[in-house]
C-alpha cells in the first residue's frame, strides 16, 4: 500500500449523526408490535367493558334548593338573629353543606322515616338474611353538592327509583325544617337576652333619674343655667366698676405726685391741670402773675423801698399766702379722695373674687350635674333601643326567616342512568386506543436492543448503509445470489449497497480494501462478503475475495463446487482461484487457533500488499468482532470496515463497545448493514420497492445487458 493510501486509511471521518424522527418512525414502532398491542388492548378494554356492563342499574333523582339573598319581609323589621348569608355567603353555605353530610343529620333523616320507608330503602341492598344498614345505603347513595355558588343539588342514586325520590325529597324538606328549628332556637335565646337587658336598663334609668333629682334638691338648683348666667352678669359689672375705680385711683395718685414735685414753685403749680381747675386758685395764680409783672415794670423806676414797691410786695405776699392755703386744702381733699378710691378698689376686688369663687362652684356643680344627666340620657337611649329591638324581634320571630326554598322536587326516574352504554363504549374505545399505542412504545423503549435504523444512527453514531431482506426459504445457495442472479430483488439490493459504498467513499483507489465483519457468528457476514464481491465484479472492478476467518473458514466450504468447477482441481489454502475474469477468490480450507499470529506475520502483510497492487477491490471476510480481535488487526491493512448485524439481537452498549474497538484500527467504519430484516419490519426504501417489485417487474425489461 502506497503512502497516499496509507494516509487515507488512517483518516477517520466524523460519523456523528442525528436522526430526526418523524411521524412515520412512530408508525413503524406501532407496526412492529401491532398484533400484541391489539391482543392486550382487546383484553384490557374488554375487561373494562365487561365489568361496566355487569354493573347493577342505578336510578337517579334530584331535588334543587336555591338561596335567595333578598327574601320577602316586612319593611324595617329585622330578625333578632341574622340568618342571612351577607358577605360570608360562601362560608355559611359550606357550613350548610357540612351539616348535610354529617352523621347527625343522617340520624335525623332516619328518625323521620317510617318502617315501610326504611324497608323500601334497604330491601334492594339486602342479601339473603343479611339486612343492609340504612345508614350505609344513605351514605353510599348521597351525592349532595353545592353548585353555582348558591344552589344545593340533592342528588341520590339508588337501585329503586322510588327510594331515590324519597331520599332526595326527604333530605331537602328536613334540611329546611332543620334550619328553621335552629333559627327558632337562636331567636328564643336572643329574645330572652333582650328581655333581661331591657329590664336591667329600665332599673338603671330609674336609678339615674333619682340621682339627678336628689342632687338638685341638695344644692337648691332650680335652674343651673340661669344661676350661671346671673353670676356671669354680676362678674361683668364688678369687673367694669373695678376698672373705673382703679383708673380714678391712678389719676389721684398722679395728681398728688405732681403737686409734691412742684412744691412752692407757683409757676409749675400753675401749669398743673389738677391745680388750675380748682376753685379760685386759677384766678389767684393769675393775680400773682399780674403783680409780678407790675413789680418788674416798677423796678425800672423805683427802688425796693419805694412805697409803691412796698405796697406791691405786700399784695404779692398776701396772694401767695392765699395760694398756699388753697393748695393745702386741695391737697388734703386729694388725699381723702385717694384713700376713698383705694378703699373702693379693694372692696370691688373682694366682691369680684367672691363672684369668681361662686362661678367656679357653679361650674363644678354643673360638671357633676352634667355627668349625672349624661348617664341618665345614655341609660334612656340604650333602654329605648333595646326595648324597640325587643318589640321588632318579637314580631320578626313570628315571620319566616329562611333564605332557602325548594325550586324542584325530586321525581322517580323512568330509566337507569347507569350503566351508561354510550359512555362505556366511549371509554372502552379510549382504553383500547391507549393500550394499543402504549404497548408498542413500552416494548420499544424498554427493549435495550437495536430495533430500527433510527436506533443505529442515534445510539451508535454510525452511518446506516442498507438493510438486507429475509429471503424465502425456497431459494437455495444464497451465496450465489449475485453470481447466478437467483433473485432479482436480492440482486437489486446488492446493487444499492454497492452504490451506497461508492457515494460514501467518494473515490475508490487501486487496491481499495473492505473488511466485512459482524458482532457474533451466523449473522451472514460471509454471505454478505461473497455477494458484495460478486456485485463489484459485475461492475467491472477486478475484485478479490479473501477468506480471513482462519478460525472457522466459510467461503471455501460454501464455494467448493464453484471453485472446483472453475479450476478443475482441489482447493488449497492461500491460493487465488479465478472464478471469472473480474472475480478471484482466496479461500482458506483449514482452520487454526493461532489466527492473530498469522495476521501479524510479515507473510500475511506482504500478501495483502501484493493483492492491493494487483486488484481494484479487495473484500476480506473476518471472524466475529464481538468474540475475536482479528477484524481490528486486519483493519490496520485495510481502508474501510463494513459491519453486519441483525435487529433486536444485540444490546446497544454491546455494539457500541465492539465498534469502539474497531474504530481504533486504521480502517474507517464505512457503515452498518442490517441483515435478515422481515418484510413487516423493513424500513429501507429499496426494500419497500422490492416488496412491490412483483407488481412492476413486467414494466421493465428482464434481460441482462
Amino acid at each position: 500500500m502506497d503512502n497516499d493510501s496509507n494516509t487515507q486509511a488512517e483518516k477517520k471521518s466524523d460519523n456523528t449523526l442525528v436522526h430526526q424522527r418523524t411521524w412515520t418512525d412512530y408508525l413503524w414502532i406501532i407496526r412492529e408490535h401491532w398484533i400484541l398491542a391489539i391482543l392486550v388492548a382487546v383484553c384490557g378494554a374488554g375487561f373494562f367493558a365487561y365489568n361496566k356492563y355487569q354493573a347493577i342499574p342505578l336510578y337517579k333523582s334530584i331535588a334543587i334548593l336555591i338561596y335567595e339573598p333578598q327574601k320577602d319581609q316586612v319593611i324595617n323589621i329585622q330578625s333578632v338573629v341574622d340568618n342571612s348569608l351577607g358577605g360570608s355567603a360562601k362560608f355559611i353555605l359550606q357550613n350548610h353543606l357540612t351539616d348535610l353530610r354529617s352523621n347527625s343529620f343522617r340520624d335525623r333523616i332516619v328518625d323521620s322515616m317510617t318502617d315501610d320507608e326504611k324497608i323500601l330503602i334497604t330491601k334492594d341492598y339486602s342479601e339473603g338474611e343479611n339486612e343492609a344498614s340504612i345508614y350505609s345505603v344513605i351514605a353510599g347513595s348521597n351525592k349532595i353538592a353545592l353548585i353555582g355558588g348558591n344552589i344545593f343539588k340533592f342528588e341520590f342514586h339508588h337501585r329503586n327509583p322510588k327510594a331515590a325520590e324519597l331520599l332526595a325529597n326527604r333530605f331537602s324538606e328536613e334540611f329546611l325544617d332543620f334550619l328553621l328549628e335552629r333559627a327558632r332556637k337562636k331567636n328564643d335565646a336572643a329574645l330572652r337576652f333582650l328581655r333581661s337587658q331591657s329590664e336591667e336598663l329600665k332599673l338603671k334609668v330609674e336609678r339615674s333619674e333619682l340621682a339627678v333629682q336628689k342632687y338638685r334638691q341638695e344644692r337648691n338648683l332650680v335652674s343651673l343655667e340661669e344661676s350661671q348666667n346671673l353670676i356671669v352678669e354680676r362678674m361683668k359689672n364688678l369687673s367694669a366698676t373695678l376698672n373705673s375705680a382703679k383708673v380714678e385711683l391712678l389719676n389721684l395718685t398722679a395728681a398728688l405726685e405732681q403737686i409734691a414735685e412742684a412744691g412752692d414753685d407757683f409757676d409749675a403749680l400753675a401749669t398743673l391741670p389738677s391745680i388750675n381747675r380748682m376753685g379760685t386758685l386759677p384766678s389767684k395764680l393769675e393775680q400773682r402773675t399780674n403783680l409780678l409783672a407790675t413789680r418788674s415794670t416798677m423796678s425800672l423806676r423805683y427802688g425796693k423801698r419805694h412805697p409803691r414797691m412796698i405796697e406791691n410786695q405786700s399784695a404779692l405776699d398776701v396772694i401767695e399766702q392765699d395760694i398756699r392755703d388753697s393748695l393745702e386744702k386741695n391737697v388734703s381733699d386729694f388725699k381723702q379722695q385717694h384713700v376713698a378710691a383705694q378703699a373702693r378698689v379693694e372692696s370691688l376686688d373682694t366682691a369680684l373674687s367672691q363672684a369668681e369663687k361662686d362661678s367656679l362652684e357653679l361650674d363644678q356643680m354643673a360638671i357633676e350635674y352634667n355627668v349625672l344627666r349624661r348617664k341618665l340620657d345614655t341609660d334612656k337611649g340604650l333602654f329605648t333601643q333595646v326595648h324597640q329591638r325587643l318589640n321588632e324581634a318579637v314580631l320578626a320571630s313570628q315571620l319566616s326567616n329562611s333564605s332557602l326554598r325548594i325550586v324542584d322536587r325530586a321525581w322517580p326516574s323512568g330509566s337507569p342512568f347507569t350503566p351508561d352504554m354510550s359512555k362505556i363504549n366511549s371509554m372502552t374505545a379510549f382504553i383500547f386506543l391507549g393500550i394499543f399505542i402504549s404497548v408498542p412504545f413500552g416494548i420499544h423503549y424498554l427493549n435495550l436492543n437495536l430495533k430500527t435504523a433510527a436506533d443505529i444512527e442515534e445510539q451508535l453514531k454510525i452511518p446506516y448503509l442498507c438493510e438486507i431482506r429475509k429471503f424465502p426459504r425456497k431459494i437455495k445457495g444464497l451465496h450465489r445470489l449475485v453470481l447466478d442472479q437467483l433473485h432479482p430483488e436480492g440482486v437489486e439490493l446488492f446493487r444499492q449497497i454497492h452504490s451506497q459504498i461508492l457515494l460514501k467513499t467518494k473515490k475508490l483507489e487501486k487496491g481499495h480494501t473492505f473488511i466485512v465483519t459482524s458482532a457474533l457468528p451466523k449473522e451472514g457476514k460471509s454471505f454478505m462478503a461473497i455477494n458484495l464481491a460478486a456485485s463489484f465484479s459485475r461492475h467491472h472492478y477486478k475484485t478479490l475475495l479473501v477468506d480471513c476467518d482462519f478460525r472457522r473458514p466459510s467461503i471455501g466450504p460454501r464455494m467448493r463446487d464453484e471453485l472446483s468447477k472453475a479450476t478443475g482441481q482441489e482447493i488449497h489454502k492461500g491460493e487465488a482461484y479465478v472464478l471469472s475474469d473480474t472475480l478471484h477468490v482466496v479461500p482458506y480450507s483449514d482452520f487454526t487457533v493461532e489466527a492473530t499470529e498469522l495476521i501479524e506475520s510479515e507473510e500475511f502483510k506482504s500478501a495483502i500488499e501484493a493483492y492491493q497492487a494487483a486488484y481494484d477491490i479487495i473484500i476480506i471476510d473476518t471472524p466475529p468482532s464481538g468474540i475475536f480481535p482479528d477484524a481490528g488487526l486486519i483493519g490496520n491493512l485495510a481502508h474501510h470496515i463494513i459491519f453486519l448485524t441483525q435487529l433486536n439481537k444485540h444490546r446497544k452498549a454491546t455494539l457500541k463497545a465492539i465498534l469502539n474497538r474497531l474504530d481504533q484500527s486504521k480502517a474507517e467504519i464505512l457503515g452498518i448493514v442490517v441483515n435478515r430484516v422481515s418484510s413487516a419490519k423493513s424500513r429501507n426504501l429499496g426494500a419497500y420497492r422490492f416488496a412491490k417489485y412483483s407488481k412492476y417487474k413486467n414494466y421493465y425489461p428482464q434481460r441482462s445487458g
